[in-house]
C-alpha cells in the first residue's frame, strides 16, 4: 500500500529484458538513475546509531537508557560525610533524647519556648549550638549555609521540616509551609527514622519513613509514619510524616555560634504520638 506523499518507483519493463538494445539504452540510464536516486533518498532505516552495528556495545543497554546517576538518585544517596565530623549531629540526637517527658525545654543555661523549635533549640543548645528562632528561621538559615537535603536516610542532629501540619493561616487550604520541626534520634535498617518532637503529648518519639511516606504501619504492624496533622483531615490531603516531610537541615555542621533570631514558634500538630 503506498501512504501519501511517499513515491514507489515503478519498474519498467525494458530493464527486466535487459539493456541491450541501443534505442533502448537511454531509457535504461534514465531508469536506473531514478531508481537509485529513489533508494538513495529513502534508504532503509534503522532504529538507532548504525556506527556500532555488528559490535558488542560497550555498556548495558538499561544503563545507558537509565543511568544509574540521575539527579534524583544522587539527591537521595547516602550522605558522604566523615565518621569524625557526625559526632555533632550525634551529640544533639543525645540531647534530643534526654528532652522526651521533660516538661521544660532547658539548654545552654537558658529555658527555651514550650514549642516545636524551642525543643530543637534546647537541644542543640545542650550540644554546644546557639540557635534561636522558629522553624522557617531554622530552615532559612540551613538554605542559605547549603545545608538542606532530602536524603532518605539523614545524619543523626539533623532538624526534620514538615509543611501543612496545621492550617495555620486558617483558610482551608494546605498552603502552609515550615508549620512543624523535630530532630533525627536514629536511623534503622529499614530506614525508618526516630525523630524527637514537641506535639500534643509534649516531647515524644515519632516515626518517618521516606521509602514509603504513604504507609502507616509495615507488614510487622509497627508504626512507620506517625501522625503529624489530624488523622481526620486525611480527606483533604496528607496526614503522616512521610507525606508532609519538606526536608532535612544538618545544622550541627555549622560552628557553635548564634544562629537564626527569635521569631514566633509553631503549634503542636501532632494527635497521635
Amino acid at each position: 500500500m503506498q501512504s501519501e506523499g511517499t513515491m514507489i518507483p515503478r519498474f519498467s519493463p525494458v530493464i527486466s529484458k535487459g539493456c541491450n538494445a541501443r534505442p533502448q539504452g537511454m531509457v535504461c540510464a534514465v531508469t536506473l538513475a531514478l531508481l537509485l536516486s529513489a533508494c538513495a533518498k529513502q534508504g532503509m532505516r534503522f532504529p538507532g546509531p548504525v556506527r556500532h552495528m555488528g559490535s558488542a556495545p560497550k555498556e548495558a543497554y538499561a544503563e545507558r537508557v537509565e543511568p544509574a546517576s540521575t539527579p534524583q538518585a544522587v539527591a537521595e544517596a547516602e550522605p558522604a560525610v566523615p565518621r569524625k565530623r557526625r559526632k555533632g549531629g550525634e551529640a544533639v540526637a543525645r540531647a534530643a533524647g534526654e528532652l522526651v517527658g521533660e516538661r521544660r525545654m532547658t539548654g545552654g543555661g537558658e529555658t527555651h519556648r514550650y514549642d516545636c523549635s524551642g525543643m530543637v533549640e534546647a537541644a542543640y543548645a545542650r550540644a554546644g549550638w546557639d540557635f534561636n528562632g522558629a522553624s522557617k528561621d531554622l530552615y532559612a538559615l540551613a538554605k542559605r549555609e547549603g545545608l538542606l537535603h532530602k536524603k532518605k536516610r539523614p545524619f543523626l542532629g539533623d532538624i526534620v521540616f514538615w509543611d501543612n501540619t496545621y492550617d495555620r493561616n486558617r483558610n482551608g487550604r494546605r498552603d502552609d509551609q515550615l508549620t512543624h520541626v523535630g530532630v533525627v534520634e536514629a536511623v534503622l535498617d529499614d530506614d525508618t527514622i526516630r525523630v524527637v518532637h514537641l506535639g500534643s503529648r509534649g516531647v515524644v518519639r515519632i516515626a518517618m519513613n521516606l521509602s514509603r511516606p504513604g504507609s502507616r504501619y509495615d507488614e510487622k504492624g509497627d508504626i512507620i509514619n506517625s501522625y503529624v496533622r489530624a488523622s481526620r483531615d486525611s480527606r483533604s490531603g496528607g496526614v503522616l510524616s512521610g507525606e508532609l516531610f519538606r526536608g532535612f537541615g544538618s545544622l550541627w555542621r555549622l560552628p557553635k555560634h548564634t544562629g537564626a533570631q527569635a521569631d514566633a514558634g509553631c503549634a503542636s500538630p501532632d494527635r497521635d504520638a
